[in-house]
């Protein structure tokens, strides 16, 4: 299911209980979703549920892929202070922000890719038809050559070779799937995230976007009434930045013992950037903490948008 699907649920039901739809009828209305069948089958579910007497939120949970634990928590809390359509209304927000958000790093990163693999296929169509023409003037001249020459005559016959290309092949499966095991554990993340971090644009991009997603996470979830350390943990998880999910138990850590929010932040400035330090440290000052993340997850968007630009 499209994170836009999703979106425009949330914001269809919250109008429709703003309007005094019982939830029941709301959910069975929004279950008629004829582009996505699969998930006007899991709302359907939800709502024969939710008329026998379960809670909202509860069978949210047995839907993870689809319904995230911040979207979880959020119906919950709006579900406890009987405000459940605002509650709603901030997840539409928060999840039309994040999605723009990804597909802008999407769509920058799409170009790169396909200038890349087009520049390999290029090369290898060289090795395979160009280059071979002229390995048979450089055996004639029957003179020393040079290392590198040496080099590309030697790839031009390999490439002609039916060996190679198995060899290829299976290289490029076998690192493939070391890689994709690699990445799904924490410390694979957390080694590829550094070495990313270190590519120039690339890595100001997605450390602008991740504070984007952590800053927008964080403003919609305090706005709703969660407490801060739960809230900045689960904005961690949100953001896709694994240094910021390794760090959110010391950070929660921190809060419970009386420390400032900035003061851990900037405590960490290889983790947080200083300029985020700096606005929490104001909205701590002014009391005024979720308008403030709302603010800085709306520079480090702007801020990502002109990295993207400088990509392209």
């Amino acid at each position: 299911v499209p994170p836009q699907a999703l979106c425009i649920f949330s914001r269809q039901l919250a109008t429709m209980l703003r309007n005094a739809v019982p939830i029941v009828q709301a959910l069975e209305t929004l279950s008629h979703q004829e582009e996505y069948p699969n998930f006007g089958e899991v709302i359907r579910d939800i709502a024969e549920k939710v008329s026998q007497g379960h809670v909202l939120s509860y069978q949210l949970t047995f839907y993870p892929k689809l319904f995230s634990k911040i979207y979880q928590t959020l119906v919950a809390i709006g579900e406890r202070t009987g405000d459940l359509d605002s509650s709603l209304e901030r997840l539409s927000d928060w999840l039309e922000r994040d999605n723009r958000l990804r597909e802008r790093i999407k769509s920058a990163l799409s170009y790169p890719c396909f200038v890349l693999i087009l520049a390999v296929v290029l090369t290898l169509f060289m090795f395979y038809t160009v280059l071979p023409s002229f390995i048979s003037i450089f055996k004639d001249m029957n003179v020393p050559l040079p290392l590198i020459t040496r080099i590309i005559m030697f790839i031009t016959e390999a490439v002609r070779q039916p060996g190679f290309w198995l060899l290829f092949v299976g290289t490029i499966g076998a690192v493939v799937t070391a890689g994709r095991e690699f990445l799904k554990t924490p410390q694979g993340q957390l080694s590829s995230w550094r070495v990313v971090r270190r590519i120039p644009l690339l890595g100001n991009m997605l450390q602008k976007g991740a504070c984007a997603r952590y800053c927008m996470s964080v403003e919609a979830m305090l706005a709703s009434g969660m407490d801060l350390a739960r809230t900045l943990r689960m904005a961690a998880g949100a953001s896709g930045n694994p240094e910021f999910i390794q760090d959110a138990p010391m950070m929660e850590k921190s809060i419970t013992e009386g420390e400032p929010v900035s003061d851990h932040m900037a405590m960490n400035p290889d983790i947080y950037p200083h300029s985020l330090a700096h606005m929490v440290m104001a909205g701590e000052q002014a009391s005024r903490m979720p308008e403030m993340f709302g603010r800085a997850g709306g520079y480090y968007d702007l801020e990502m948008n002109y990295a993207v630009d400088a990509m392209s």
